[in-house]
């Protein structure tokens, strides 16, 4: 019955309009869109495609058609990378529209930029949108703002900016009325929260969400209990096999991939790898294209069960799918505030420009003395920057010094030891990520580049560190073993295992981000009961005894 009522307004709707092209009755289909096209999206675009642009003849109605459209084709899951409609919807709503249509039309026309990988120009429309949305009262479309800002801010690694813009699509999505949305976006915090130090406050949010179950999609239900798994594996939580059953036993055939990944982790942290291997195979049955986790786990299971073959061949896949990304990042965060200073600055000169044609001499004098005032703060914000910058040429030349030490140190290590070629290939591309930092720095031509590849060292060191413990583990199971059995932790084998490729205890601390490095190295010593032994010397010879 709802799908007969849907095509016979479609159908009246739409033939009324052919019949009919006057302005009258085209606001009319445009009013009956406007209020159809969030549960009818399909059916709003079907009316729509029975105008043309060039058949409207008033600029409101065009612009709004414009819009309409926009958001129809978006809902449809049509990614439109031309601007073309938009900009006939922006360039009205700039001077004549309301709040709402202001922040839609740059919404949408940042849906576009992010369609073609733009992210620089998507977060500038967004920021342009996003200074409308105190004075909306569609908080749906705040909210949609948001969560796309969010989403942009994630890809991009900026993991507390999205944190941030997550909570405010919450907020409104909830000021909406609106559960579904609501539960997407607490549910993409759960998940920021989980690949942040601040993984405290989940019970909050997952509490939060339990409250709306009988509200969740599957999918949403699904992301729920996958995020609830992966927080249970990362705090070692006792009921975490509870928790797995009753996902299993209630809302099995209702999961998603990712779902199988960290159903896969939980199995391994359990100790069931058959049971790991069959989620990884159900992953694998329902998705063409397959993840870096799901090569970076498969390699873990089969290390665990004793097939080193199968291990490094996935290890290598996990390698190289890691190293392919490539994720387009926006230049800075000044980058960005500049171009809400100049979206500010433009809308000044509007009003300026009104002022200046309507007052008197009087009105036109205090102008000019805010004109001053406004130019001295900015000439204190222009030294204040200066100053900033200056500070970070600092921090990268203390980070320039560190990286030519380190690089010194690797290749020492290299051409003076008998290294396993598979550690000697990692070696070989931290010295490269090292080289990478060192050139942008003596070049001195670009301090964002140096600051992206400062970035890139910093983040590469998490990866090194677990890249050298995984090829221990594959070339050196009895050594993982032996560290294993003595109770060492996951942090404390990372340690001994750099000790084993030639670093020294300072540079062994600033990976791993340890002030004190000798009171882990004493800890380590207490554990192998070689508190008198020099601990470099006694893990060498070790992983040579049991090799």
């Amino acid at each position: 019955m709802r799908r007969y009522v849907t095509f016979s307004l479609i159908i009246s709707i739409a033939l009324f309009a052919l019949s009919c092209r006057n302005n009258p009755s085209i606001t009319m289909l445009l009013n009956k869109v406007e209020d159809n096209i969030e549960l009818h999206p399909d059916s709003s675009l079907n009316i729509l495609n029975t105008l043309q642009l060039r058949d409207i003849n008033k600029h409101e109605d065009k612009a709004r058609y414009a819009l309409l459209k926009s958001m129809a084709l978006d809902k449809n899951y049509i990614d439109v990378t031309n601007d073309s409609l938009i900009s006939v919807a922006l360039s009205y709503y700039e001077k004549h529209g309301t709040a709402d249509e202001k922040l839609k039309s740059y919404y949408y026309n940042g849906v576009i930029y992010r369609n073609k990988e733009d992210y620089e120009g998507a977060m500038r429309n967004y920021i342009l949108a996003e200074q409308f949305h105190k004075e909306c009262r569609d908080y749906i479309s705040v909210g949609r703002l948001f969560n796309a800002k969010a989403y942009l801010n994630s890809i991009l690694f900026r993991d507390d900016q999205a944190m941030i813009s997550n909570k405010l699509a919450a907020y409104y999505y909830m000021k909406g009325k609106d559960t579904i949305r609501y539960i997407t976006a607490m549910n993409n915090m759960t998940s920021l929260l989980l690949s942040s130090p601040k993984t405290d406050s989940l019970n909050i949010y997952f509490d939060r969400i339990k409250q709306y179950e009988r509200y969740m999609t599957p999918r949403q239900r699904s992301n729920y209990f996958a995020n609830l798994i992966n927080y249970k594996i990362i705090v070692s939580d006792t009921t975490l096999r509870k928790t797995i059953e009753e996902q299993q036993k209630t809302f099995r055939d209702n999961t998603y991939g990712f779902y199988w990944i960290i159903l896969a982790r939980a199995y391994h942290k359990l100790g069931e790898y058959k049971l790991a291997i069959d989620a990884l195979n159900t992953y694998k049955e329902n998705n063409k294209k397959l993840n870096n986790l799901y090569y970076y786990y498969s390699s873990l299971i089969y290390n665990s069960l004793g097939d080193y073959k199968r291990a490094y061949e996935y290890l290598n896949d996990f390698q190289y799918l890691s190293d392919k990304k490539d994720y387009k990042i926006i230049t800075s965060d000044a980058k960005m505030l500049e171009e809400r200073f100049i979206a500010q600055e433009k809308d000044l000169k509007r009003r300026y420009h009104i002022i200046i044609l309507s007052l008197s001499v009087v009105i036109i004098l205090a102008m000019m003395f805010l004109l001053y005032r406004y130019f001295s703060a900015l000439s204190a914000r222009q030294r204040e920057k200066i100053q900033i910058m200056q500070k970070q040429k600092e921090q990268l030349y203390e980070e320039y010094e560190k990286a030519i030490h380190e690089k010194n140190n690797l290749v020492e290590i290299i051409e003076n030891n008998k290294i396993d070629p598979n550690i000697k290939q990692l070696l070989q591309q931290r010295i490269d990520v090292l080289n990478k930092f060192i050139v942008y720095n003596i070049s001195g031509i670009n301090l964002e580049l140096a600051k992206a590849s400062l970035k890139e060292l910093l983040s590469n060191n998490t990866e090194f560190i677990k890249s050298t413990k995984l090829s221990f583990e594959i070339t050196h199971p009895k050594f993982i073993s032996y560290l294993q059995e003595n109770n060492l932790s996951d942090d404390e084998m990372c340690y001994c295992c750099l000790y084993c490729i030639g670093l020294n205890g300072n540079e062994i601390a600033n990976y791993l981000d340890i002030k004190y490095f000798y009171k882990r190295s004493s800890s380590i010593r207490k554990k192998l009961n070689i508190e008198n032994v020099n601990i470099d010397k006694f893990l060498i010879n070790k992983l040579e005894e049991l090799s």
